[in-house]
């Protein structure tokens, strides 16, 4: 049997469990060396809705990830022990969960465009087409787009569709800084089921509230965004400030209920902040920093933990858990030690691998001499 295929070695082992034939053919997944988890997801979702909800498609969606997917997912979902207590997510939950790590970000309007804009390519067949098609339906549906959406999602889609690359990685980079409209509370939104749909494996066929009133939001960022673009190859300063701020010269529409107005220097080191912060956090090839043990000896496990709750609920990266406790739970832009009203010296003073002091140093970056 191919190696990707085996049930191999105990850390996929679970006592008690006895997994079905079905899923021999499903590949492992780990998530590293930049494994792909969309197509991985498409052939373990089909299993497991052939299984149906009366299986344990999760106990199997557990055997067949190893590390780093695993640990990914154990942290935030901690497996049955002995005393059966863990609250176990649904499938569709703790896919969204693995996606929102190891898939790809924003990827949602690339996948829309694969469909509703395909290109038939020269000497394909019509066979070839429906074939492509069905495979990029899948796509969708694997990634939760449902198939009847609000105006406001397909609408968001097209105006994406309009930016160029560099435009947008400027706008989805800011976007990741806004926590009612960012990759992350899509995913999250993604894998959350109403209740009466708990323990399906079918993504659902209808936009949510609340997934509706998230492409409202993105809506309003990206009007804001484009009325402020010049096309004379570059957007400037007014289209990154209309991004962050949601507001045009002119208002724009009330579906954003929170307006961001701007607030000069002060808002500007906020953004800076945040967009250091996110960079960071989403540099998965850096270690996490060293908030317990030696440099010699670093309790490794533990520093990830820490580094992915603080990661989500956007915490200061540069504190001591002393630090961090001391000042209770404050987003990372008010940390009294490195936030928008610290000193340059208090800036400096970083706990080793949680990045740069100053704007100079680059986002994401580290600098292990800081403590």
């Amino acid at each position: 049997m191919d190696a990707r295929h085996a049930n191999a070695g105990s850390e996929g082992a679970d006592p008690g469990f006895k997994s079905n034939k079905s899923f021999d053919g499903v590949p492992l997944f780990s998530g590293a060396n930049q494994q792909p988890i969309q197509p991985w997801a498409i052939e373990f979702l089909a299993v497991a809705e052939n299984m149906g909800d009366a299986h344990d498609n999760v106990r199997e969606l557990r055997m067949k990830l190893r590390n780093p997917a695993r640990a990914h997912l154990n942290r935030r979902y901690p497996p049955i022990g002995a005393d059966s207590t863990a609250e176990q997510p649904e499938l569709l939950e703790a896919l969204a969960y693995l996606a929102s790590e190891f898939g790809p970000k924003y990827g949602e309007g690339q996948l829309m465009r694969e469909y509703y804009r395909y290109e038939r390519q020269p000497g394909e067949t019509g066979a070839d087409v429906l074939r492509a098609l069905t495979a990029a339906r899948e796509r969708l549906r694997a990634a939760g787009i449902p198939a009847v959406r609000d105006e406001a999602e397909d609408h968001y889609y097209v105006l994406e569709w309009s930016l160029t690359p560099a435009q947008r990685t400027l706008f989805l980079s800011q976007l990741s800084s806004d926590r009612h409209a960012s990759d992350a509370c899509l995913k999250h939104l993604t894998g959350t089921l109403d209740a009466t749909r708990r323990g399906s494996v079918a993504p659902s066929p209808t936009s949510s509230a609340a997934r509706t009133q998230l492409f409202k939001i993105r809506v309003g960022l990206l009007e804001a965004f484009l009325v402020h673009d010049t096309g004379t190859g570059g957007h400037g300063g007014k289209a990154r400030v209309a991004t962050t701020t949601g507001t045009a010269d002119e208002p724009t529409d009330d579906a954003d209920p929170t307006p961001r107005p701007a607030y000069g220097d002060r808002a500007a080191v906020v953004l800076r902040l945040k967009a250091q912060h996110t960079a960071r956090g989403a540099a998965t090839d850096k270690p996490p920093p060293r908030y317990y043990g030696t440099s010699e000896r670093p309790e490794t496990q533990r520093n990830a933990a820490t580094f992915a709750e603080r990661k989500a609920a956007r915490a200061c990266f540069g504190c001591t858990p002393a630090q961090l406790e001391a000042q209770g739970d404050i987003p990372h832009w008010q940390c009294r030690h490195h936030g928008q009203d610290a000193s340059a010296a208090d800036r400096a003073l970083r706990v080793p691998g949680s990045g740069p002091a100053r704007l100079s140093d680059g986002p994401g970056g580290t600098s292990t001499s800081r403590r």
